[in-house]
């Protein structure tokens, strides 16, 4: 049966969305892991996969998504920081970038190294990292406009390095090995549905 790519392609942003609101509904452990005083989050995880799987409005659509979803956990579940993720600034447009970062990083990875899959182990981390970046400099720069948050952002640049080292290099670890066991299962559909092109074969060399 043959289906439309962009049929295909919808039906893959549709799963992903309802899982990301499934995994960032209130009360859900699952997307934003509550640990004191960081919540490492795995709902950038669907996103970097339909950044990679749909391109990069995808990505920014399910980055969207996460942002609403953060802006709702940190009213109705609020932690240390959830003053500042009141902000659309921080909790919602970070989240459209990191979508949008992600679709185009990976469409740029694979035209440049011709199909390897290496472009999503290496996307997975490094835009992950770049989400963190953008948020947590969010914060450092308007976190002062808070009530509550001044006393903690003049504490922030020390905070940073133990928020680094607890919250987001499990989210980087965690997003490399399940986008490479998701994208390594879904990249002969996608190929078939001509969502990905087929990896470029290297040339065999000429023997003497």
């Amino acid at each position: 049966m043959n289906i439309n790519p962009k049929v295909r392609k919808l039906v893959i942003l549709s799963l992903l969305t309802a899982i990301v609101i499934l995994l960032g509904m209130p009360g859900s452990p699952l997307g934003f892991v509550p640990l004191g005083v960081i919540t490492p989050t795995t709902i950038h995880i669907p996103v970097l996969i339909g950044a990679m799987a749909t391109g990069p409005v995808g990505g920014a659509i399910l980055g969207l998504v996460f942002g609403i979803m953060s802006l709702i956990t940190a009213i109705v579940r609020p932690t240390l920081f959830s003053p500042a993720f009141l902000n659309p600034l921080i909790s919602i447009l970070p989240r459209v970038l990191f979508g949008l970062i992600a679709g185009w990083m990976y469409r740029g990875l694979m035209r440049a190294t011709k199909g390897s899959f290496w472009s999503v182990p290496i996307v997975s981390g490094a835009a992950t990292a770049i989400h963190t970046v953008m948020v947590m400099g969010g914060i450092l720069l308007i976190g002062n406009w808070f009530p509550g948050m001044q006393e903690l952002t003049l504490q922030l640049p020390g905070l940073l390095s133990g928020i680094i080292l607890l919250n987001t290099l499990p989210e980087i670890a965690l997003a490399i090995l399940v986008c490479s066991a998701v994208m390594r299962a879904l990249r002969p559909l996608l190929i078939r549905s001509q969502l990905m092109a087929p990896p470029i074969p290297k040339a065999k060399e000429k023997t003497p």
